[in-house]
């Protein structure tokens, strides 16, 4: 009597490799032996024309066949005799210009002089003006790529959402390429240039003015110098689908405040419309605990010491009340505030509103950070994005100011320059 079988029970799974196409090169060359190799090759290379396959494509199949039937070889023996395929994005990415000064400011956000500009600022640009060439990725896989090209990708990427399938058609060159340029440029930026919207010593020489500026607009106090405020970043859940190697737990990054996963970042904004970012830090932590983590305390006891004058940030109720800190004041619980309390509230928020404005602004001009679904953590680096974002808004405010410089004074931002600023990065 033979055993029923149990259809239910899953076969072992087999390991077995296979070649990318091989099927297809085992089914082409069995057509080819049924026809004339001269005719096969003729309507073959007519079809790959018509769909657009590479150059490079039809060489290699061209000498997968003759390998095949001159001498016998198999599929698989004259796949692995051609050599691998160079990676390169010469002459692929399109060159700014490619696009009119509209399109051009619309997917980049930057009009074309000025983002010549920042190339130069950066020291990415030769001395005769050209580009500089990076060496991008491993000895394996290494690209050599143009600066402004490296540039526009990681400029259209923080613009607008999109997949890299789509983003070929607007920037050229492959998928794979242009991944690999974006993370090289978004791990270059935040390593150089960020610090700077971390240092708030490079703005301490203009503390005296910021202060009497908004004492003359009417501030309650006569030495604030920013606004302070947290904002959280969110993206996908750390262990749903997408997740290849989640390294944070789903609790970690979920805030029940916001009812999302995501970061943490602490920002401060002067009132000449340029900004500080501190984070990333985890999801589920107060405002209150990040502020010390901040080391912002610490800096401003320094500037103290060293200008002889206290200067003081502004924040909301969430944050403790120091002679550093000003807050937003709250009443105790089963009390209320006096008419007084609440006319000083009245009247700070007029000039807190602006820390609000700028988050408003980075994730407008930088439209991917509010797509949190492709913000998966594990998979892209998600917790340098909205430093850069960050970072670039500032270059964005040098040329063309903000709604924190409108509501100040254009003076203010009028007297910063972008070489003195990137300048910082390089000392």
């Amino acid at each position: 009597a033979t055993m029923p079988v149990n259809r239910d029970t899953p076969r072992p799974a087999t390991k077995r490799y296979r070649f990318p196409s091989l099927s297809r090169w085992r089914l082409k060359v069995s057509m080819a032996k049924s026809m004339n190799l001269q005719t096969w090759l003729l309507l073959g290379m007519a079809r790959e024309a018509r769909d657009g396959q590479r150059e490079s494509d039809r060489m290699r199949e061209l000498l997968v066949m003759l390998l095949c039937l001159s001498g016998g070889v198999s599929v698989t023996a004259a796949y692995k005799a051609l050599p691998r395929r160079q990676s390169t994005t010469e002459g692929a990415i399109h060159d700014v210009d490619f696009y009119d000064n509209m399109t051009f400011y619309e997917q980049f956000r930057f009009e074309k002089p000025q983002f010549w500009q920042v190339l130069s600022a950066m020291q990415w640009l030769r001395a005769d003006g050209a580009p500089r060439v990076r060496a991008i990725g491993k000895e394996k896989h290494r690209m050599w790529v143009r600066t402004d090209h490296i540039f526009m990708v990681f400029l259209r990427r923080l613009s607008y959402p999109a997949r890299w399938n789509n983003l070929k058609k607007i920037l050229g060159g492959s998928r794979a390429s242009l991944s690999q340029i974006y993370n090289w440029a978004l791990c270059y930026i935040y390593s150089v240039f960020c610090p700077l919207v971390e240092d708030i010593h490079i703005w301490k020489h203009r503390f005296p003015m910021f202060a009497r500026r908004l004492s003359d607009m009417g501030a309650a106090f006569d030495n604030l110098i920013a606004f302070f405020d947290g904002h959280f970043d969110p993206t996908a859940r750390p262990s749903g689908d997408g997740a290849i190697h989640p390294t944070l737990k789903d609790y970690q990054t979920y805030s029940f405040l916001h009812s999302a996963h995501g970061f943490m970042y602490q920002a401060a904004i002067l009132p000449n419309g340029m900004s500080l970012c501190w984070g990333p830090y985890l999801g589920k932590d107060h405002d209150a605990k990040t502020y010390l983590w901040t080391d912002i305390l610490t800096d401003l006891m320094n500037i103290a010491e060293e200008l002889n004058r206290v200067f003081s940030l502004f924040a909301d109720s969430a944050y403790p009340r120091s002679r550093f800190m000003q807050v937003i004041l709250k009443a105790n619980p089963g009390g209320q505030l006096s008419r007084a309390e609440r006319r000083y509230n009245v009247l700070m928020q007029r000039f807190r509103i602006v820390i609000e404005n700028l988050f408003s602004e980075v994730t407008t001009y930088w439209h991917t950070l509010q797509l949190a679904t492709n913000k998966k953590i594990g998979k892209q680096d998600i917790a340098r994005m909205f430093p850069c974002c960050v970072w670039l808004h500032n270059v964005r405010t040098i040329f063309a100011g903000n709604q924190t410089s409108a509501y100040f004074g254009h003076d203010l931002i009028a007297q910063e320059s972008l070489e003195q600023y990137l300048s910082y990065a390089f000392s």
